[in-house]
């Protein structure tokens, strides 16, 4: 690839990105037109734009109306398959972009888990790496509701 083209791709990708950092963009008509390119993407040879998908990715589930484009337009393959990319920052992202989906216990145990379970990376994985990665957002979700609860008795102790 010359370096000529990968600039343009570089360009392109860029403008993407422009595009669903805008939250209301992406819960628009648009974003259908532009959720496969940003599909296609994920796989390209070029770390930079793979890095650039996966920001994007990152932008997209940063709203509630973003997390239900991300699953209309089922990114969940892509995004767990960017969790083994090469890149560390890639990686990075991707794991920021699933973290935003799991926002709602609910969406982590019917939207990300069962799309874990058929990703063929994770499908081998076993059930102790589910049940690892379960136990850490449930302690997670303890460590919150600790945290609140300080924050109530605080509040009490205040008035």
């Amino acid at each position: 690839m010359q370096s000529g083209e990968v600039n343009e791709r570089r360009r392109a990708v860029q403008s993407l990105c422009d595009f669903v950092f805008d939250s209301r963009r992406v819960a628009s008509k648009e974003f259908n037109g532009i959720a496969p390119i940003l599909k296609d993407l994920c796989d390209d040879s070029d770390p930079g734009l793979r890095l650039n998908v996966s920001k994007c990715l990152a932008a997209i589930t940063a709203t509630a109306a973003g997390r239900r484009a991300f699953d209309q337009h089922g990114f969940y393959s892509e995004a767990l398959g960017m969790l083994t990319d090469e890149s560390e920052e890639v990686r990075r992202a991707a794991n920021v972009a699933l973290r935003r989906l799991v926002i709602s216990p609910s969406a982590l145990f019917s939207d990300l888990f069962p799309k874990v379970a058929e990703h063929p990376l994770f499908a081998e994985q076993g059930e102790l790496e589910t049940l690892s990665c379960t136990s850490g957002i449930l302690s997670f979700e303890e460590k919150k509701r600790q945290s609140d609860e300080k924050q109530r008795n605080s509040l009490l102790l205040d008035q």
